[in-house]
């Protein structure tokens, strides 16, 4: 059951929380209560376009009616991604507010909506809807910025670290390192690892979750290093597979050899 009922989705011009005792306005309007797009295993983050398939009806319900509150959507993620309707309680508390720029129609007769995250938003509360899809009330969420020499050192790590990855793994073009080199803000470069470098989605909803900048680098950097050594086994590893074939073929054709001089 959701706490109270709603029916409309009034635009309004609302605050977020930043140091205590104090708000920050909002750069641009946002509606202050918001219809819910489920997430299985993509998370979203800000500043990021991401495509959300819409495979389903009600998935192009939720698209059509943000589509009528001027575009915006709260991606959240579900807990589970094996619940096929999710409820309140099936929801990680913090999203992203979302704005869909475009949908695109797709040849098997699905449709793909290109979402650009604006900011992280937590839950205040689910409203009860007429319509078959769960609203939320939502507080944005201001990050609270990385500073000092350990802000400046997880930041400088982090970059490395990323570009080692990008070096050892093949699943990496050189365009990710170009983009690494240019990212100047410690909270963004955090967002870009978890959308393109981190695999789990309960570890992706870590960093989305972490809205101290300085503890969103640490997340990040451990998670980047951890990948960073399991794309150095790899490669160590397919070294080995590579010498042992390249030595059974050697034996093989030596093998061969003896047999015709004999």
């Amino acid at each position: 059951m959701y706490p109270e009922e709603h029916d409309g989705l009034p635009v309004a011009s609302i605050t977020v929380e930043g140091e205590p005792g104090k708000a920050l306005a909002v750069t641009q309007q946002l509606p202050d209560t918001i219809v819910v797009f489920p997430l299985r295993r993509a998370v979203p983050f800000p500043n990021l376009m991401m495509p959300v398939l819409l495979d389903s009806e009600r998935a192009r319900d939720i698209i059509a009616q943000a589509e009528a509150q001027r575009g915006y959507v709260l991606l959240l993620v579900q807990r589970d991604p094996e619940i096929e309707e999710p409820g309140p309680k099936d929801f990680y508390d913090v999203g992203v507010v979302a704005r869909i720029l475009k949908v695109l129609k797709l040849p098997d007769g699905n449709a793909t909506a290109m979402a650009q995250g604006i900011t992280r938003a937590r839950v205040v509360r689910f409203l009860r809807s007429k319509r078959p899809m769960l609203v939320a009330r939502v507080m944005p969420l201001v990050d609270i910025p990385a500073s000092g020499q350990r802000g400046a050192a997880l930041f400088r790590a982090l970059q490395d670290n990323l570009r080692h990855v990008v070096e050892a793994s093949e699943q990496y073009g050189p365009d990710f390192s170009t983009a690494v080199l240019n990212i100047e803000q410690p909270e963004q470069l955090a967002d870009f690892t978890g959308s393109y470098f981190v695999k789990e989605f309960e570890s992706r909803q870590r960093l989305l979750s972490a809205i101290d900048v300085t503890e969103r680098l640490e997340i990040a950097l451990e998670l980047v290093m951890k990948e960073l050594e399991l794309a150095r086994l790899g490669n160590r590893i397919q070294e080995e597979i590579r010498e042992k074939t390249e030595k059974a073929q050697k034996d093989y054709f030596l093998r061969e050899q003896i047999k015709i001089i004999r």
